[in-house]
């Protein structure tokens, strides 16, 4: 190559570099910052093709050639695309599957009507389209477009780990071009140049719920190098999958719950909670939960009943009173199914003493046992726009479990040192799964199996090893986020013998040490209660809007039934961005409170609304024949629009007379379980010229086997 061209070639590759860190200082400047600091040890190098390598060690790493590397990569890819897959919605009861009513009713008539009108469904995904497009490894880029174009992808993460890696890509790969391309489709790019695979897992789970949902089935990953960063990132992924779905709230508990706000604010003398995490409280708090390890931490507690504020957490109660410790506040969080476990308590011990801290939405039957309470907002609930006009009112974290919901009442009520009895999130292998005098172990106890499914190994607090479940494990990582977020002039111990939970010193009952007060603890408690302000009436009147509320239901509905009615072709995934707009998953305070009747509208419809497409997008997208499609798309489009209507029909009436209208109690129906002809996983299980396995006499290549 004569010394004119290769000069030409460099100031091509230098330019493309320029371009290239341009696009990262404009779309991304923190990457861009990263980028220019490094100085590579490795060499990127071009044989007289100008075929690039990059050169480690003495060694090529793609052996002198990169597009054929690549190449050869996609070739084996698709033979057998890498995908996530969830588990087939089908109408209940189905085992470790949940769909409310609503969600339950559209799936069978969806299928209902698919199996009338001779509709077959393959087990994976007809096509290679797939909303979202994972590339772990950026390498040279010369695999990117490819997958890009066969995926139709709209959001695309790109991992590198390696950052020289990806410095020596911007002279041979346009990432302005890829990601304008992206954009110019409606479509988002993400760059994580990270090498933590639980950082890289909680970014690409945290993605995925809070950009759609809708599109984990066929979630599409493509590995560039098998690296251990790979494999521990993916086996993170597959352990905590499940909290991209986690808590995706129902149309009935959403409903419930403006009810039960309604009914509890509308009296006009109840205290509304005031985060004052500034203020200093000069004494020790105790958070208990109900875990197996507060049995033999009940001698400590009572013996330093008053040098602490005992907080307790849900059911934690009723073994707390059996053993004469009377609790300063009881928290509760759930709008349902909370006076069994108050009316167990009841019967003996007189709880008049004891402030409760609630949620605006919890079930108003167990108000009548407490003289005082205090109720707070969470801020991903319909009732904190329609009452609520501020954050202040909110705990901060309180989700999941009523034990979060106590750390965050102590933290935003200014404790300064606090001490976890019980909290084990989980239970030993062989050992009982709650505190002995629980509510859980009483005749007749309503208890979720899945809640007490321990499966999940995880380091103890004091070594060894202990099991927790999956909403533990999310309430296990909540209270650690929650500690680190604020740990400033605080101090955590955790006394449990069970899961460690980061951020809270491992502290042995035997250890603990409180100095003796002077006899004010109840002064103090008083003082406490009384600093949060009373909702008063007018204040009631003027956020209790039904005109605005009905206008806002109708407006969400007409928008998401619109959006839905105009989406054709549903093949193309750029519809669900659309979708995602309305629906909002990821939706955070202000944007609620900027239009707090919206707010109310999306939070109300939001849970039910994406189950519904879940549902639809799976199904959709194993659609067996073509020519179907469009078929199981109008079938889709009319349950949809029937099953919104039906729920705003509900939701009307229910602002129109919140005490008396409301959905319906639970329709656990026992629908008839179909069970779908035998179809081929992948299409590269049948030769394209042998006969399709569905009987029709085709061969498979102008059946089943289509693609597009």
């Amino acid at each position: 190559m004569g010394f004119h061209k290769v000069k030409a070639v460099m100031n091509k590759r230098k330019s493309l570099r320029q371009h290239n860190l341009d696009f990262f200082k404009d779309a991304a400047p923190p990457i861009h910052q990263r980028l220019i600091a490094v100085k590579p040890t490795s060499k990127l190098v071009f044989d007289d093709s100008g075929e690039p390598d990059i050169v480690i060690g003495g060694k090529g790493r793609y052996n002198g050639h990169a597009t054929g590397y690549a190449a050869e990569q996609l070739e084996t890819f698709w033979k057998n695309p890498q995908r996530f897959q969830v588990t087939p919605p089908k109408p209940y009861p189905v085992k470790g599957q949940f769909f409310d009513a609503y969600t339950n009713r559209f799936l069978k008539k969806v299928l209902d009507r698919a199996e009338a009108g001779g509709i077959g469904f393959f087990d994976g995904h007809r096509t290679r389209d797939s909303y979202f497009l994972l590339i772990f490894g950026a390498g040279l880029g010369k695999h990117i477009d490819e997958l890009i174009n066969e995926t139709h992808c709209q959001s695309l993460m790109v991992v590198e780990p390696n950052l020289e890696t990806f410095v020596h890509s911007l002279e041979v790969y346009d990432w302005h071009e890829m990601g304008l391309k992206i954009h110019q489709r409606g479509g988002t790019v993400n760059f994580l140049l990270e090498n933590d695979p639980q950082r890289l897992a909680n970014s690409i789970i945290g993605s995925l719920r809070l950009s759609n949902p809708c599109s984990a089935d066929g979630y599409m990953f493509f590995i560039h190098e098998e690296t251990p960063l790979v494999h521990q990132t993916f086996e993170i992924i597959r352990n905590e999958i499940f909290a991209a779905f986690y808590q995706m709230g129902p149309f009935y508990d959403q409903a419930l719950m403006v009810r039960n706000a309604y009914k509890i604010l509308r009296s006009g003398k109840e205290r509304l909670f005031v985060r004052q995490k500034e203020k200093s409280v000069d004494m020790p708090a105790f958070i208990i939960g109900s875990g197996p390890s507060l049995d033999p931490s009940m001698a400590l507690i009572r013996e330093m009943a008053d040098r602490a504020v005992i907080i307790s957490s849900g059911s934690s109660i009723r073994p707390l009173v059996k053993n004469g410790i009377v609790p300063d506040f009881q928290v509760e969080t759930e709008n349902i199914d909370v006076l069994p476990i108050i009316s167990q308590v009841v019967e003996d011990h007189d709880l008049s003493d004891v402030c409760l801290v609630a949620a605006s939405s919890v079930d108003p039957s167990i108000l009548e046992y407490f003289s005082d309470a205090i109720y707070y907002f969470r801020s991903s609930l319909p009732p904190f726009p329609v009452f609520c006009d501020s954050q202040e009112n909110c705990l901060e974290d309180p989700d999941p479990t009523v034990v979060n919901a106590s750390l965050s009442f102590a933290q935003d009520a200014g404790f300064r040192e606090i001490y976890f009895f019980g909290v084990d999130m989980g239970a030993k292998e062989t050992g009982p799964h709650h505190a002995e005098d629980t509510y859980h172990y009483l005749p007749g106890a309503i208890v979720v199996p899945e809640t007490l499914d321990f499966r999940i190994p995880m380091q103890a607090n004091f070594g060894g090893t202990c099991n927790t479940s999956k909403g533990l494990f999310i309430a296990r990582n909540n209270l650690a986020r929650a500690m680190a977020q604020n740990s400033a002039g605080r101090q955590y111990f955790n006394c449990s013998d069970g899961v460690l939970i980061d951020g809270a010193l491992p502290l042995r009952l035997e250890d603990v040490s409180l100095p003796a007060r002077n006899g004010d603890k109840k002064k103090l408690v008083k003082e406490l209660i009384d600093g949060f302000p009373v909702y008063g009436r007018e204040q009631f009147d003027r956020d209790w809007e039904p005109e605005r509320l009905i206008g806002a239901i109708d407006a969400f509905m007409d928008t998401l039934i619109g959006d839905f009615k105009n989406a054709a072709p549903f093949q193309d995934k750029a519809y669900l961005t659309k979708m995602m707009e309305t629906v909002r998953p990821g939706i955070d305070s202000p944007a609620i409170l900027s239009d707090r009747s919206e707010g109310f509208a999306t939070l109300t419809f939001q849970g039910t609304a994406l189950m519904l497409l879940i549902i639809f997008e799976y199904y959709l997208n194993r659609v067996a024949e073509p020519e179907k499609i469009e078929e199981f798309a109008n079938i889709g489009v009319e349950e949809f629009t029937d099953s919104l209507n039906h729920l705003r029909r509900l939701a009307i009436a229910m602002i129109e007379d919140p005490i008396n209208a409301g959905p319906p109690e639970s329709d656990r129906s026992s629908s008839t379980i179909r069970e779908f002809s035998d179809t081929p996983d992948t299409k590269a299980d049948i030769p394209r010229n042998a006969p399709c396995p569905c009987g029709s006499g085709k061969k498979f290549k102008h059946c089943h086997g289509k693609i597009g």
